[in-house]
């Protein structure tokens, strides 16, 4: 104890003179503390908002693509169908006509035929036409039965000829037959290859979108459970 003249208590041993202060300055100092804190959390929440404001963007953008993506390739299929089925119904038309045009000329024929071997003085063998006007013993040389060589031959060559041009026509038809069908296959063939090429296009986006998706889910875990990178992550990228 200090002692000054007379007997008194100035100050005690071992007093805490500063304790007041001391408070005071802890007081203000949790309140500075308090409002830091209370300013960092803030500043998480406006960049917390702003994430999911970015990342929802991110996701309109995403599903805008796929959705573009997918009309692209569903009018282009459809434009394609559309073709190969306008192509398939004209070759069908054609060959229905082409078809209706031979069946009539062979009812024609069929009927051309009927008649001439029914009428025909040729066909049925009339014997008075074999008869000559110039005497009952002459003969009409141009008769079926009176055909000198030369035009036996004439016949046989016209008939020759008429199968000759059947045949052709049939080979024509075949080839033209085996020509649309190679068509028809050559577009099957170009339908199934762009196909095959927008699905594998597809498939890449997908991929792709899936990686940085995955990507930004785990950035995004780790900078809000880890905001000051404590456990050192080498992998955060600095925004």
């Amino acid at each position: 104890m200090n002692r000054k003249d007379c007997s008194g208590v100035r100050r005690l041993e071992g007093e805490d003179l500063d304790y007041g202060d001391r408070l005071y300055k802890q007081r203000l100092q949790q309140k500075i503390w308090l409002e830091q804190q209370m300013q960092e959390k803030e500043a998480q929440k406006r960049l917390k908002d702003e994430e999911e404001k970015r990342w929802a963007e991110y996701t309109r953008q995403t599903n805008t693509m796929w959705k573009q993506n997918e009309d692209e390739y569903s009018e282009r299929n459809r434009i394609m169908n559309d073709a190969v089925r306008e192509a398939n119904s004209q070759l069908t038309r054609e060959k229905i006509a082409r078809e209706a045009l031979e069946k009539e000329e062979e009812n024609r024929q069929a009927e051309h035929h009927i008649q001439n071997t029914i009428y025909s003085n040729f066909m049925t063998e009339d014997p008075t036409t074999t008869q000559s006007m110039l005497a009952a013993h002459r003969v009409v040389p141009y008769h079926y039965k009176g055909m000198n060589e030369d035009q036996r031959r004439q016949i046989l060559e016209e008939q020759k000829r008429q199968v000759e041009e059947k045949e052709q026509r049939k080979k024509e038809e075949k080839e033209k037959e085996r020509r649309e069908a190679r068509m028809s296959e050559a577009q099957r063939r170009a339908l199934i290859l762009y196909e095959r090429e927008m699905k594998e296009k597809q498939e890449r986006v997908n991929k792709e979108t899936s990686d940085y998706l995955k990507t930004q889910m785990i950035e995004h875990k780790v900078k809000y459970d880890d905001p000051y990178n404590v456990k050192g992550d080498d992998y955060l990228i600095p925004l």
